[in-house]
């Protein structure tokens, strides 16, 4: 999986695609829910679905770590929720349903189809997935368990197999600039403002001011995303007959890499040991061995990323401040 995320010549919107379908393809092999393509029974369109997995001769739904919006548990037939998640797979004009099973119908009796959701940022789907996911990254390995011991079962076949038998890493995400440091697109100030204003046309023009602001800050912090992305660091160790031996990028990603093409898709399973595989304390002082040599790496991902935007953040001012400018003059010669 960790491979289809390196290609650094594509483009921002197909770098996320290729995410999502990876993560689409461990979501399916770790069987927290079923995912698969389909066709629409009238034309072929092709789309995927998810649902939990079923068990058992009523297809009714098995065991998943969190709930699915828009998705009872009853039967594969009724609630299967249909999605697309490439820009490619959008139809002109854009599908809003799908017949993806002879039993779909209306409270009439007709054939209604399923709606089609779009996966991606903001869509009720993926945000589930998100915040279901979050929620139990935080539960299995967060502050409260900064170290986390875990036995994995590699498939034949896994690049990481000739590695070990212990490896000890650290995986840090750091963001230079999260969207949260943007200031407030409207302040208590402006809006009272808008409130007073005393006339419709008034209030008008800075309602246009308003959203013409919320146009320039989205431009610029898209802009931010990708002069200056979140990184993801990653720093191992792995044991050895001579003691312990520092990891490249690449072995680390080998060995946080749940999926093997090599053996049809095969999936590393892993299990909290009955007892601890390596002494903590002998744990602890690798990783703050690795916790240094990434805060290093952090402050000068930091200061490169500062300069990086400098340029943008001047092009941001140079283009508010000729916008509003040629406005005042605009609405100075309609009075």
């Amino acid at each position: 999986m960790m491979s289809d995320l390196a290609r650094p010549h594509e483009t921002p919107i197909r770098r996320e695609e290729r995410a999502l379908g990876a993560w689409l393809k461990t979501i399916k092999a770790s069987r927290d829910f079923d995912t698969g393509g389909r066709l629409d029974k009238e034309d072929g369109y092709a789309c995927q679905t998810i649902w939990y997995h079923g068990v058992g001769e009523r297809g009714r739904a098995g065991e998943s770590p969190f709930s699915l919006p828009g998705a009872s548990r009853e039967s594969w037939m009724s609630s299967h929720v249909p999605f697309i998640y490439r820009r490619a797979d959008i139809s002109a004009p854009p599908r809003k349903n799908v017949f993806t099973d002879d039993g779909e119908l209306g409270a009439d009796g007709t054939r209604s189809g399923r709606p089609l959701r779009f996966l991606d940022h903001g869509s009720e789907l993926h945000d589930a997935l998100v915040s279901g996911y979050a929620a139990a990254g935080l539960t299995a390995l967060g502050k409260a368990k900064p170290v986390v011991q875990t036995s994995v079962r590699l498939p034949e076949g896994h690049p990481a197999r000739g590695l070990g038998p212990l490896v000890v890493i650290t995986v840090v995400q750091f963001d230079p600039f999260p969207d949260e440091l943007l200031p407030a697109l409207w302040t208590a100030e402006a809006r009272a403002i808008l409130n007073s204003a005393p006339t419709e046309v008034q209030k008008t023009a800075l309602s246009a001011d308003r959203r013409m602001l919320h146009t320039l800050f989205r431009s610029f912090q898209r802009r931010i995303r990708i002069a200056a992305p979140a990184v993801f660091m990653r720093k191992g160790y792995w044991k050895t007959k001579d003691g312990w031996q520092e990891l490249s990028e690449e072995e680390a990603d080998f060995c946080l890499q749940p999926i093997t093409s090599s053996t049809n898709n095969a999936l590393a399973s892993g299990r909290i040991p009955l007892s601890a595989l390596e002494k903590h304390e002998a744990v602890n002082a690798l990783r703050s061995r690795q916790l240094a040599t990434i805060t290093s790496e952090v402050e000068r991902y930091r200061d490169s990323a500062q300069q990086r935007i400098r340029h943008e953040v001047e092009g941001m001012t140079d283009q508010m401040s000729a916008h509003f400018l040629a406005e005042i003059r605009n609405r100075e010669l309609m009075l």
